[in-house]
């Protein structure tokens, strides 16, 4: 798949922080709070624009001990419903940052 290739990166129109092991997400501009849960929270935390989709799922199976269709499946949702929100952009090259 080829979206396992690319590489999220936190959107600028975002502000976060982690509060007791949940991600607090704010869109400013649309007045939206979300959360998430321990498995979101470390897939925003990952979504630094330096690691590979494929590497962040890696890392979610060998923290969270779930298997790996089963994350490869969970985490392209939640990836792609937080690029239909504008949360993420998913990059084609790494952040040189």
């Amino acid at each position: 798949m080829e979206i396992l290739n690319k590489y999220p990166v936190k959107s600028n129109a975002t502000a976060s922080r982690v509060l007791q092991g949940e991600a607090v997400v704010v869109l400013p501009l649309e007045s939206v709070v979300h959360t998430f849960d321990p498995v979101g929270t470390r897939i925003w935390e990952l979504s630094t624009g330096n690691n590979m989709l494929a590497n962040i799922i890696n890392s979610i199976q060998n923290e969270f001990e779930v298997e790996a269709n089963k994350a490869t499946q969970d985490a392209i949702e939640f990836i792609n419903e937080l690029v239909s929100k504008k949360m993420l952009i998913l990059s084609e090259i790494p952040d040189e940052c």
